[in-house]
């Protein structure tokens, strides 16, 4: 019988029904709360269930006009067929009731001393004997409570496989309109059956298109993911399906779990990365990305993934927390580490910027092509505080060349402060080489401050270092006396410089 069919209420009839509830719960007092489909409790009872255990379950669903109720106690065993009861435990119980419109039909089925059902049939609460239309009804009613509920499913699975194998098997749980139901099916076939590649991809693109529930879907996926073999292939099909789950937290949870139960390779990893970017929540996506950033190889294509998936996150700081977690990991290429510092150029707020730079500044190599990626980025942070900051933590670097210096130079000149311009180019002065480019482009940055106080402390800092040429002297000499407003500054720096080529 199609369950659907029953629930059809003609026109003439009531104008507004209830909403249709289903609930599977343990058997209780009368008047106890029935838990809803997705809980613990109603799944763990619903599972027991199906593993033919003797946990007693209750089973309701009903609108105005229809309904259906099961109560089950013990160990029952149902027919090759589904049609019929085969055999019970001592003292199992099953009670079936079906309301449709204004008839109810009941049958309690018990067990004998020798596990043989005895049944009492009731239709509109007459006792009626036990006949022929009444099993026809039974026969009719169970193999729709045998779906409903998952009950025996253990026993169904391995009868039809061997029946018609895995098709067969999906074919049933097609039928099957309850999420956690078919998440009982799903997980007896695996258990059921060493499921070939093909026959797993199958299962996982069934199950991530019929069940609806973001907590059974979940726990589907990671069910297969510790059950199949180690094939990329698979596990990328995982993470497709993952991309179905709903919930932001139950997709974040499954993509993490498939991630630290699989080996990620790199068409594995894109695909974990396109699956997340499917997240809504900002900080659930930033969790999975930094599950991802431990599992994932260093490859220039995952790391572009992974950073578009990165950039799909709205929040400032839930988007640095996914960038910072990508830069701790090792063997990241020249090519990544300039993605990354695009990536960190596109993140709203200034001190989140600057706290994904510094942490870069930190791990990068000093290449030419990164560091001007990084200062980049940096010029393009608002706050003048965090962009000095920025700068000051490129400086920190060993071993860069003359030209990361020079463009740290050119890049004082974007910040509007001039006490911040001063700040770095003071930080700068008792580390950068002394090559006429370089004090050039310092010259050129100090002698742009806006503020003779601020261009006088830059000058009188290059002028301690050691090594600097009689020729660089009279030239930061002169400039300083063209291009210093304020008479006591400019003073100030000729005066030094004349010290220092008489001490030389």
């Amino acid at each position: 019988m199609n369950a659907s069919t029953w629930r059809k209420v003609p026109a003439a009839g009531l104008g507004i029904l209830l909403m249709f509830q289903i609930n599977i719960a343990l058997a209780g007092p009368a008047g106890q709360d029935s838990l809803p489909e997705d809980s613990s409790a109603a799944a763990e009872n619903a599972s027991a269930a199906a593993r033919g255990e003797t946990e007693d379950f209750s089973f309701s669903r009903g609108d105005l006009l229809n309904s259906l109720s099961v109560e089950m106690r013990g160990d029952i065993r149902f027919s090759e067929d589904y049609r019929g009861i085969s055999a019970m435990t001592p003292g199992s119980y099953l009670q079936i009731e079906e309301r449709r419109w204004l008839t109810t039909r009941r049958l309690e089925v018990s067990a004998d001393a020798q596990g043989n059902p005895q049944y009492r049939f009731f239709m509109r609460s007459r006792s009626l004997e036990f006949d022929e239309r009444a099993r026809e009804w039974l026969a009719e009613i169970l193999p729709e409570v045998i779906r409903e509920t998952g009950v025996n499913a253990k026993a169904q699975v391995q009868e039809l496989l061997s029946r018609g194998g895995v098709n067969a098997v999906l074919q049933e749980i097609s039928r099957v309109d309850r999420n956690k139901v078919k998440q009982i099916y799903f997980s007896e076939l695996l258990e059921s059956h060493n499921l070939t590649p093909e026959e797993a991809a199958r299962v996982i693109r069934q199950a991530s298109r019929q069940i609806a529930s973001s907590s059974s879907l979940n726990q589907t996926l990671c069910a297969i993911a510790e059950k199949l073999p180690a094939d990329e292939s698979l596990t990328v099909e995982l993470f497709r399906g993952a991309e179905k789950i709903s919930s932001s937290s139950q997709k974040s949870a499954a993509i993490s779990f498939i991630a630290r139960r699989r080996e990620i390779g790199s068409d594995a990893a894109i695909a974990m990365a396109k699956s997340i970017r499917s997240i809504p929540s900002n900080s659930e996506a930033a969790r999975a990305l930094e599950t991802m950033a431990e599992v994932c190889p260093a490859d220039d294509a995952v790391i572009t993934a992974y950073l578009n998936a990165a950039e799909s996150i709205s929040s400032s700081s839930e988007r640095a927390n996914a960038l910072t977690a990508i830069i701790q990991t090792e063997g990241l290429s020249p090519q990544s580490w300039i993605e990354i510092a695009r990536s960190a150029a596109a993140i709203p707020s200034g001190s989140e910027q600057r706290r994904v730079l510094r942490e870069m500044a930190n791990r990068c190599p000093g290449d030419e092509a990164v560091m001007r990626a990084y200062l980049r980025s940096a010029a393009g942070i608002p706050s003048s505080h965090e962009k000095a900051n920025a700068l000051v933590a490129a400086l920190g670097k060993t071993n860069l060349s003359e030209p990361v210096f020079v463009n740290i130079a050119e890049t004082v000149s974007a910040i509007p402060s001039s006490a911040e311009q001063g700040r770095v180019l003071q930080a700068m002065a008792p580390l950068c080489p002394l090559g006429d480019a370089v004090v050039k482009a310092y010259l050129d940055a100090a002698l742009g401050i806006s503020s003779s106080a601020e261009q006088e402390a830059a000058l009188l800092a290059l002028l301690q270092r050691e090594g600097i040429s009689p020729g660089m002297l009279e030239n930061i000499s002169k400039r300083a006396g063209a291009e210093i407003s304020s008479r006591s500054a400019r003073q100030a720096v000729i005066d030094r410089a004349a010290e220092r080529m008489k001490e030389d």
